[in-house]
């Protein structure tokens, strides 16, 4: 099917896209490699941010493993879901 068979669906996705384009810097540090440990733990002592936004924007958000308050957030979710 082309693009153009759905054109709601084509300008919701132009909508969203322009939207993350416009809400992350271009030269955001969670899109340099060095960053990250063994590529999926992202970790920057220089960045105060605990939640952060993932190298593919749609997939979600995760933690800042430099900062101690992601662990202490971390421990207590999992914890909760122990006594569940």
């Amino acid at each position: 099917m082309k693009a153009t068979a759905f054109p709601a669906y084509a300008k919701i996705r132009s909508t969203i896209s322009n939207f993350i384009q416009r809400t992350l810097p271009m030269n955001d540090p969670i899109d340099d490699m060095s960053n990250y440990l063994w590529n999926s733990f992202y970790f920057n002592r220089d960045d105060r941010r605990i939640l952060i936004p993932k190298r593919n924007r749609a997939l979600g958000w995760t933690f800042n493993f430099a900062r101690t308050e992601s662990y202490l957030i971390l421990f207590i979710f999992l914890l909760s879901l122990a006594f569940i």
